[in-house]
């Protein structure tokens, strides 16, 4: 005779299952469905649930082999064992800590496009977090909310696996609860071989002739994706590895950038080197902004061309994707690729005397400057992490932070909302201008920083007014978001704005190199099958037109638009080798024997 008590638990059971092994893979699905779609034409996403059926994963498919591997031992279990009272918390334990594992790897690799490192993340939480935390203000009262959810849900979890755990004993004989598994199994795999036939698709899909090299990372990363069971462990594991004893062994060969120091230049004109905030491959090739792209590269080439400006740009290959800014600006201006924090710290403690960019402009006579407009308080200022340690290793005549900008206005975005423009106009006019000497500029433009909004400032005649407007948008809220639409917004705000500053604030022997640092954090997808998503645009401008062109025997191509057939890709490794080259062929002294240009650094 049926008992309707154990029909009921049993399909419990079974749901709590479901429930607890499909929430595993849901932050694959969170990212993954929405930022990098299984085909390129994959706008199927009119509903709410369809984004869960067409991604590289799908939870019905797909069942996690640590989970079950966790479970294998309660079915041995007796219902008053001691022993399961000890077990069955470590298992509930253990699947919070698979998930909280899937929340951060996939999390990760949906912003950064690469497979996270916890020794790396660990020197990233020391050193940047609680900085970036503080500059973004995050309130106590977020802090204490969160955290408070956070427990919440995971006892919410915990008990779940308890219960589930707790029926599995109870019921494992009864023939009704593994009938009822074995049905809803069916179900669930019912589906697998359209979702294979998919993956295929798309694998060949990726294997097609390219117009540019697709990094081998925009595949997909193995064939578990083909395996209805999933294993944690093997990413877990990769985690756990840095494979690298000498974390700086490439910058062994900094004797090159050394001889550097014995070059001299003749003429000297004022450098400026403009990092612009996720300004990559996917502002100019991606479907949405390609059009507009071209249109507005049009329009301003013809610009800065009509006022005597010459264009050479190309495509340079970032080290990073979605964000660490400074690993990219880094590794540009020592000529070495930097591609994680553990480098990065190494290079700055340990390493004060390594030759780079502003000591050869340093070396050369030049005043150099960089200004940061990233929200910092007074009271850090004095911090060795923040301040004295980065000066010692740049060696900046004069550095700029967030409290020397006398600006009053409207905070733009959560990192100081500064405007770039009012920045560039106060450092010209108010800084350099007041120098004896040529001058070596660098900073980043921070209004194109993720998450982005469809307003951007408005771009004045006189910068000193942008201080002066409280409320550009009346009480409108703006809202903040990833969407394509808005990331354009930013991008062409950043292009008309450096155009309109090199217009209006440039000199006959000034010299702008514009570079992005980065693809935007979870767009980078829209470059499959198009673009490296590694590849941000450079500009070289300058009234100097031989110098311009002396960039295209190294795969420039004329104007702002890259004729990608017959570019040759640059890599920010080696912009540092080929600025310093391309300067000494034409300011330096008659016959001087060149360095080399080094495309992929040291």
């Amino acid at each position: 005779m049926l008992n309707k008590s154990h029909l009921f638990y049993a399909i419990l059971c079974w749901i709590f299952f479901f429930l607890l092994n499909s929430l595993l893979f849901f932050p694959a699905y969170g990212v993954d469905c929405q930022l990098h779609p299984i085909a390129a034409t994959s706008d199927i996403t009119d509903t709410w649930w369809q984004p869960f059926l067409v991604g590289n994963y799908n939870v019905f498919y797909q069942l996690c082999g640590d989970f079950l591997l966790l479970l294998l031992p309660v079915l041995f279990f007796k219902k008053d064992h001691w022993l399961k009272k000890i077990y069955l918390p470590i298992v509930a334990l253990g699947y919070l800590l698979l998930l909280y594992y899937n929340i951060y790897l996939e999390g990760y690799k949906g912003m950064y496009a690469v497979h996270p490192i916890f020794e790396n993340d660990w020197v990233i939480v020391q050193e940047v977090l609680p900085t970036f935390l503080r500059e973004i203000s995050v309130k106590g009262s977020t802090y204490l909310s969160s955290l408070l959810g956070f427990i919440a849900l995971s006892i919410l979890i915990f008990s779940g696996v308890l219960f589930m755990q707790n029926k599995l004993v109870q019921y494992k004989q009864e023939p009704l609860f593994w009938g009822i598994g074995i049905v809803l199994s069916i179900l669930g795999f019912i589906g697998l071989p359209d979702k294979m036939e998919a993956v295929t698709n798309y694998t060949l899909e990726k294997s097609s002739e390219d117009r540019v090299e697709i990094n081998a990372a925009d595949s997909l990363e193995n064939s578990n994706t083909l395996n209805w069971v999933h294993w944690v462990y093997p990413d877990i594991q990769t985690s756990a590895t840095l494979d690298r004893e000498d974390h700086l062994k490439h910058l062994g060969k900094r004797w090159i950038y050394d001889f550097y120091k014995q070059k001299k230049l003749v003429q000297k004109p004022d450098v400026y080197l403009l990092f612009v905030e996720s300004y990559g491959g996917v502002a100019s090739m991606s479907d949405y902004c390609e059009a507009p792209y071209d249109a507005l590269t049009t329009q301003l080439n013809h610009e800065l061309d009509s006022a005597g400006w010459s264009i050479a740009s190309n495509y340079s290959k970032s080290t990073v994707i979605g964000g660490r800014s400074w690993l990219a600006m880094t590794t540009a201006m020592i000529g070495a690729r930097i591609e994680d924090q553990i480098q990065y710290s190494e290079l700055i403690n340990n390493r004060p005397s390594y030759p780079h960019m502003v000591d050869f402009f340093n070396q050369q006579g030049y005043e150099t400057f960089r200004v940061s407009t990233m929200r910092i308080r007074r009271a850090d200022m004095d911090s060795l992490t923040m301040i004295e340690i980065p000066n010692r290793f740049w060696k900046f005549d004069h550095r700029y932070l967030f409290p020397d900008i006398p600006y009053k206005g409207y905070k733009y975005d959560l990192y100081g909302g500064i405007p770039d423009q009012y920045t560039l106009g106060w450092a010209t006019d108010e800084l350099l201008a007041k120098s004896d000497k040529p001058t070596f500029y660098t900073a980043i433009t921070m209004n194109s920083h993720g998450p982005w909004h469809y307003k951007m400032p408005p771009i004045v005649d006189d910068w000193r007014t942008l201080s002066e407007i409280k409320k550009p948008f009346g009480d409108e809220v703006i809202p903040k978001d990833m969407r394509v639409f808005s990331y354009w917004t930013a991008m062409e705000y950043q292009l008309k704005m450096l155009t309109h500053y090199i217009k209006n604030k440039g000199q006959e022997n000034s010299v702008y190199i514009i570079i992005g640092d980065h693809n935007p954090g979870g767009l980078e997808y829209k470059l499959f099958n198009k673009f490296n998503k590694w590849a941000t645009p450079i500009h070289i401008i300058s009234k100097d037109s031989t110098f311009v062109e002396s960039f295209h025997q190294h795969g420039f191509t004329e104007g702002m638009k890259v004729d990608t057939s017959q570019y040759t890709i640059m890599r920010h490794m080696g912009l540092y080798s080929l600025l310093t080259r391309q300067l000494l062929a034409n300011y330096g002294e008659e016959e001087e024997v060149l360095p080399d240009y080094l495309p992929w650094g040291l």
